[in-house]
């Protein structure tokens, strides 16, 4: 054991006090004076004196003594109790002395540590390691870098212990010691462990992963956007990476975490790969300490910019699509459904203000035989230019539409008296009949025009249209070029449509009708897939009628039920026909049946279609039915209906798309197998680039919503290449084949011939 100095006074000074305070003792216990000589009293005193002096320095080595005892104890305590193992080893590595840590670590009682070699303990792995440590630490004549080792203990796991060891001075006839402290570093090379397997899988999370502290700097980033460094995120403030526009959103957002602990979400637009913007979507979550306060936050970062890129493009569609829903591709005008809206919307205003309206129904005198003869490009500008014409003639408050082939309705507001009617279809009726310059033709078209008042003749939206439309009707009796006003003497309409329904009926009887089958192809291998089913008259003084002739009477009638029946029969048993006297391709053709406004209205349809297809023998898949667009908005149970009728397994069509009443939303909820292109945005096709657009956009929103697009009235090379260069899956028009009688169909079959190569040519 080391001797520790002792701090006393100077031996002079001290053998100078201990007399002083021998003779101060001395002189209290001396109550009579020795009567001796001055010798032998001199030499009692000097005794005393020595005496006393003894006496002291013994109390003196004694504290001195309990004081080393004291601290012997507390070193003890100190080695014994201390959370680092300490051993003692002598020249051979024979443990001499260990502390209790040292002897946990070991995993053996401390009793019988001393005698135990120290290599015994230590992992093969790391022995050669540690003797080599031991030669350096012989050697060395300053300190030694701690060597980190695997101990193998009596009992119990490996654990990882840093060494740091140092030669023990020596004295005389004293045998050399090594002395070694072991620090336990198990629990934190295995959290350094679990931390870089942690690191290494938020590495490979595709989403970005940050924290922030109280004052939103970025502590930590498990990896920085496509082609930036995290080191220029971190430590800096988030907000500096988040574009203007969005730093109130993110800051808004982190600080309602702060404050409230609370998570939330957040879309913003921040910084991104190679410096660009992008769009994310960030989940933000506390950071709670041990007491439970918020001290930062975690943020889940996800690019979304190509979603937001696509919600856009879709919002583009959606407004694309809604506008072909409401306009007429053709016109621009406003289409039936939205004039029909602002007429009812009209209405009520002029209820509650006590004003006038004016319901206008136009039809374009002469310009049917200049259609046929000179085309529909030429009909399609003089449509065109004639919208342009009406609309110039109006107020900005009026509402000019389109609602057919060559039929216009306006609505006047806010009207003081019938002369200023007059005096707008003066206007229209001069605009009109100037002359119209297309390409190389001079045109000349006039205007019929019926007229219905607001209050006087109507106060309902769907009386007042008739109304204008019975009025038309007399103008175009009476000559074209006029404009008559609605008169409740006006029977002659309703006279005409009595007769018609009364011939429509021994039609039915007679079976009159007839069908005729227009081919469908399919674009990828050009082979027909089906016929599109058309319904004629063959009326005994009129000769061959298309539906738009009948086809009103008809609906109004009730008719149209049993006359829908008689083609969904005619039509299946054909199709069986084909079947049966064919092979391979033939039988797996399919029929498209229209259905009408009426027949979606009846709740019997899909029992009376599965009864005909049982009849007929056929699949159901083989039956395709062409939904009018209007009915299955308009009817409050057409969705129910579908969801029947697609349970029968028929394929759904939605027809004429583009020109009529759907949303997306609509759209959506429908169980369609197929969307049917307009043919009157398909006859457009090449002549705009917005026009061309907009078809590319019905292509693409039949794909994203995975339904067949099929493209109707294909006429040219042009339209066909197009279509298909967009993606349209089946064609149907004058150029892949016109309605065919049933027995032309096989002859149409067998020389029926597509080549790509010619059609790219």
């Amino acid at each position: 054991m080391r001797r520790l100095p002792m701090t006393f006074i100077s031996r002079s000074h001290r053998n100078k006090n201990l007399r002083h305070r021998a003779e101060a003792l001395l002189q209290k216990k001396l109550i009579q004076p020795l009567l001796i000589s001055s010798d032998v009293k001199s030499l009692q005193h000097e005794l005393h004196v020595h005496r006393i002096e003894l006496e002291l320095q013994n109390e003196e080595l004694r504290a001195a003594e309990q004081r080393l005892r004291g601290l012997l104890d507390r070193y003890t305590d100190l080695y014994d109790f201390a959370p680092v193992g300490y051993l003692t080893l002598d020249a051979q590595g024979v443990i001499v002395k260990a502390n209790q840590c040292g002897a946990a670590l070991l995993g053996i009682n401390r009793d019988k540590l001393p005698g135990q070699v120290f290599t015994n303990f230590i992992a093969a792995v790391d022995c050669d390691r540690y003797i080599a440590y031991r030669v350096r630490l012989l050697q060395a004549k300053t300190g030694v870098p701690p060597l980190e080792v695997l101990l193998r203990p009596a009992t119990g796991a490996l654990r990882c212990v840093l060494l740091n060891g140092t030669r023990a001075p020596t004295v005389a006839d004293q045998a050399e010691e090594y002395r070694f402290a072991l620090s336990d570093i198990t629990d934190l090379r295995h959290a350094e462990s679990t931390l870089k397997d942690t690191t290494a899988h938020l590495s490979a999370v595709p989403d970005m992963m940050m924290t922030v502290d109280r004052e939103l700097r970025i502590r930590t980033l498990n990896h920085a956007p496509e082609g930036l460094d995290s080191g220029q995120f971190i430590a800096t403030p988030i907000l500096d990476h988040v574009d203007p526009t969005s730093r109130a959103t993110v800051a808004d957002s982190l600080r309602q975490v702060l404050d409230s602990g609370q998570p939330n979400r957040h879309e913003a637009l921040a910084i991104g790969p190679f410096n660009s913007l992008h769009w994310y979507d960030t989940h933000v979550g506390p950071i709670l300490d041990n007491e439970g306060g918020v001290v930062g936050a975690i943020l889940v970062i996800r690019d979304i910019t190509a979603r937001k890129v696509l919600e856009e493009a879709l919002r583009e569609r959606e407004r694309q699509v809604r506008f072909l829903a409401e306009h007429d591709p053709l016109t621009g005008l406003p289409n039936r459904a939205l004039f029909e809206d602002r007429l009812a919307q009209a209405c009520s205003q002029a209820h509650r203000q006590q004003q006038r309206l004016a319901v206008l129904f136009i039809d374009l005198d002469r310009f049917k035989p200049i259609n046929d003869t000179l085309g529909h490009a030429i009909g399609d500008r003089l449509l065109q230019e004639t919208a342009q014409r009406l609309a110039a003639c109006l107020r900005q408050s009026d509402t000019v539409a389109r609602i057919g082939g060559d039929e216009f309705v306006i609505l006047l507001l806010n009207i003081e008296d019938i002369s200023a009617v007059r005096q707008v279809i003066d206007k229209l009726l001069e605009t009109i009949t100037q002359p119209f310059h297309i390409d190389a033709h001079c045109l000349h078209i006039s205007l019929s025009v019926g007229v219905a008042l607001y209050p006087e003749h109507s106060q309902d939206v769907a009386t007042l249209l008739r109304q204008a439309d019975t009025a038309l009707y007399k103008a175009k009796s009476d000559g074209r070029g006029i404009c008559r006003f609605y008169e409740p003497a006006m029977g002659e309409t309703a006279l005409a449509r009595m007769h018609l329904e009364i011939e429509l009926r021994t039609a039915l009887q007679r079976d009159e009708f007839i069908l005729l089958y227009q081919p469908q192809i399919a674009v990828s291998h050009g082979q027909p897939i089906g016929f599109e089913v058309l319904l004629r008259w063959q009326h005994p003084q009129r000769g061959l009628l298309t539906p738009e002739l009948f086809m009103d009477v008809a609906e109004q009638s009730g008719l149209m039920i049993p006359i829908g029946d008689w083609i969904l029969d005619n039509a299946c048993r054909q199709l069986r026909a084909w079947q049966n006297g064919g092979e391979g391709a033939r039988r797996a053709l399919s029929v498209a049946v229209n259905l009408s406004r009426t027949q979606l209205a009846q709740d019997t349809l899909p029992t009376r279609i599965t009864a005909i297809l049982a009849a007929h023998q056929l699949h159901p898949a083989q039956l395709e039915l062409e939904l009018p667009e209007e009915a299955l908005m308009t009817h409050p149970t057409a969705l129910a209906l579908l969801a029947k009728l697609k349970r029968i397994g028929v394929r759904l069509v939605l027809n004429e798309f583009g020109v009529g009443y759907s949303s997306l939303e609509y759209l959506q909820q429908m169980p369609l197998d197929k969307i049917k292109i307009a043919s009157s945005l398909v006859r457009q096709l090449t002549q705009s680039q917005r026009h061309d657009a907009l078809v590319a956009a019905i292509i693409g929103l039949g794909k994203y919503l995975d339904l067949c697009v099929l493209g109707s009235g294909v006429e040219t090379r042009e339209q066909w290449q197009f279509l298909q260069a967009y993606g349209c899956d089946q064609l149907q028009g004058a150029a892949i084949g016109a309605p065919l009688m049933a027995a032309a169909v096989e002859g149409w079959l067998r020389d029926w011939h597509y080549s790509p190569l010619e059609l790219s040519t």
